[in-house]
């Protein structure tokens, strides 16, 4: 029970770090990849919804919407009438296939070792058929570079203090954002945020052993075609069959 009480305050802490973000652009962004892709479903699935702000936009449209995430603390921050599941993106409870299937803010990169990564695209392949698709963005070596110092930073939230250390390894490919949480009672709560960072071509080899294929694959929040030298992608795939 203690360790939910401290857990309630990182979520809070996650949250008001993100409190840049533009989800109403992100929301709108994914809603034109749904409508590029002339989608006729609408049973629609969000993967590591997060503090659900995006599912709420996203809501607006598509009121059915099911937003999901691995924590239950992150997704009781909002109190809101969204269909809402607590579950592993690795491990998808669902016996229905979605029409269309979203993730964003790079979730992928959690999946840190190419077996997990391998394991996740034959998971979310069993919640679609040939008409589904599947998008997600993911953060590539020059983005980490780029914002590596960045994300070094300290700040206050209420009576909570936060301090974030942010390191890449060029050499392992693992990009560690360290946060240590001091609680109001003295308490400190630390967590490490390990994402791996693939190389870009090593998507579309893991997605075709999957049995799927890449239909686009663009420079996230446009529709130009991403590259390697591109610091963030926004894949959209299918199944082969």
């Amino acid at each position: 029970m203690q360790q939910n009480k401290e857990y309630k305050y990182v979520a809070k802490i996650y949250n008001y770090l993100m409190r840049s973000v533009d989800y109403e652009h992100w929301a709108q962004y994914i809603l034109s990849i749904y409508d590029l892709l002339e989608i006729k479903g609408e049973n629609i699935l969000e993967l590591a919804a997060g503090n659900l702000k995006l599912a709420e936009k996203i809501a607006v449209r598509f009121p059915q919407v099911i937003a999901s995430d691995i924590s239950l603390e992150m997704l009781k921050l909002n109190d809101n009438n969204l269909n809402k599941i607590c579950c592993s993106m690795e491990q998808l409870p669902f016996k229905i296939n979605f029409d269309y299937i979203y993730s964003t803010f790079d979730s992928l990169n959690y999946l840190n070792s190419e077996d997990k990564l391998k394991n996740f695209f034959l998971e979310i392949s069993t919640v679609m058929n040939g008409d589904s698709y599947f998008t997600f963005d993911v953060s590539l070596e020059k983005n980490s570079l780029k914002h590596e110092k960045r994300l070094n930073r300290k700040g206050k939230f209420g009576n909570i203090k936060y301090i974030q250390k942010s390191e890449y390894d060029k050499n392992s490919k693992i990009h560690l954002n360290h946060f240590k949480i001091m609680l109001e009672d003295g308490r400190i709560v630390e967590e490490i945020h390990k994402q791996k960072i693939y190389d870009f071509d090593y998507y579309f080899e893991v997605i075709d052993d999957a049995g799927m294929y890449v239909a686009h694959c663009f420079e996230t929040f446009t529709y130009e075609n991403a590259n390697e030298n591109s610091e963030r992608a926004q894949f959209i795939i299918k199944r082969k069959n």
